[in-house]
């Protein structure tokens, strides 16, 4: 008898796994960012850039390289608010842009493409 009982309870747990209703993902656009990176009148010629979500912004952390004239791409990201951090390996010159707290802000709309430049030493004017 205590075998049926498992079988039992076996089936009714696969019933109530299986009966289970998932709400549907909402549809979240993929926006493509291109754009340049520059400094001093120079563009950044190395290093990435990296796109987190912050203040109600959708989607998640995405990066793209930087080519050598500046130029950058980062694919798959949500509408929203936006931090932008710019990431060039041992220099040290680029703080707080470099930092997981980077002060660059940009709002994405539901456009799948945008552009925007960057240049340095405007944001750092925009931080006093």
């Amino acid at each position: 008898m205590s075998r049926f009982k498992h079988i039992f309870l076996l089936i009714v747990c696969a019933a109530i796994v299986g009966c289970s209703q998932e709400l549907p993902l909402p549809h979240v656009p993929e926006i493509k960012v291109a754009g340049r990176i520059s400094r001093g009148g120079r563009p950044l010629s190395s290093g990435w850039v990296e796109i987190v979500p912050v203040d109600g912004g959708m989607g998640v952390l995405r990066s793209g390289e930087i080519g050598r004239d500046g130029s950058f791409e980062v694919n798959r990201l949500g509408p929203g608010k936006h931090g932008v951090r710019v990431v060039v390996p041992r220099d040290r010159s680029l703080f707080p842009f470099d930092q997981f707290f980077s002060p660059i802000r940009r709002t994405l709309t539901d456009q799948t493409l945008q552009q925007f430049d960057i240049n340095l030493d405007t944001e750092s004017i925009d931080l006093k």
